[in-house]
């Protein structure tokens, strides 16, 4: 699948992505980053909280403090 992250708006909905092109663009992102050399806790850091982000816009993340 090709998601293009350069989508433009057209005022209604043509801005928005649906939750499985986020993680194909995310996937996209974790390929960039090892291509330009990152450390993998780097990139672990960078894609893991990005992806706590689109889960929780997908209502399949819900953030718990720290002693629950």
């Amino acid at each position: 699948m090709t998601v293009d992250r350069r989508r433009e708006t057209d005022g209604e909905d043509g801005g928005s992505w649906t939750v499985t092109e986020m993680f194909v663009l995310l996937g996209e992102f974790e390929a960039e980053l090892r291509a330009a050399g990152l450390e993998e806790a780097t990139i672990r850091t960078y894609v893991d909280r990005s992806t706590y982000f689109v889960r929780w816009l997908d209502d399949d993340y819900h953030p718990r403090g720290p002693n629950r």
